[in-house]
């Protein structure tokens, strides 16, 4: 009896944003002279009143010449989207001797993914912050 009564509080303060991956057939990447950092450790702020509202996750986003941390917030996520988190990988090219560093940045992407769709169909707007005037 107990144990249930745990698994239900647990439930409740779960509000992490719902995840999902990339869209493979969606080239966004982008060329980085080296991978970011590893990810910075946040403390989640309480989360609001609105049980709309889901925490996202914070990213480094590549800029000009470096990587800068974006933290993560408590948005309201629209229906029917997920969280992709950012990508990293390295790819050996043939010409070269050390190949490539690619990023793609962490994006907000519609469920369940249908192949064929372009960048602008497959992504979903950035969601709006929560705030307390948000209405559940």
């Amino acid at each position: 009896m107990l144990l249930c009564g745990l698994a239900v509080c647990c439930a409740e303060t779960n509000r992490f944003a719902p995840r999902t991956v990339l869209p493979p057939d969606i080239d966004d990447r982008i060329v980085v002279p080296y991978p970011p950092p590893p990810a910075q450790v946040e403390t989640l702020p309480a989360p609001p009143a609105n049980p709309r509202c889901v925490w996202a996750d914070g990213q480094w986003l590549w800029q000009t010449d470096r990587w800068v941390w974006s933290p993560g917030s408590w948005v309201v996520a629209e229906s029917g989207c997920a969280w992709a988190p950012p990508t990293v990988s390295w790819l050996a090219a043939p010409y070269e001797s050390r190949g490539r560093v690619y990023y793609r940045m962490g994006r907000w992407v519609r469920v369940p993914a249908m192949p064929g769709r372009s960048a602008q169909q497959a992504y979903c707007p950035t969601p709006p912050p929560c705030d307390a005037n948000a209405s559940p």
